[in-house]
């Protein structure tokens, strides 16, 4: 789980480019959960692996 909570936050700051005020962007906390959350959906679909 770490990994894909990981990556997907990596993938939310460098592909997106959506950061927070304390790191130099607009962007609302709420604003980056959302985008986290959407990477972790889209790998779960494709490798078909599910939370328990």
């Amino acid at each position: 789980h770490a990994n894909l909570i990981s990556d997907s936050l990596y993938r939310t700051l460098v592909e997106k480019r959506i950061h927070t005020p304390d790191i130099g962007g607009t962007a609302k906390t709420s604003e980056v959960v959302a985008s986290v959350l959407e990477f972790i959906e889209k790998d779960m679909e494709e490798s078909k692996w599910h939370m328990r």
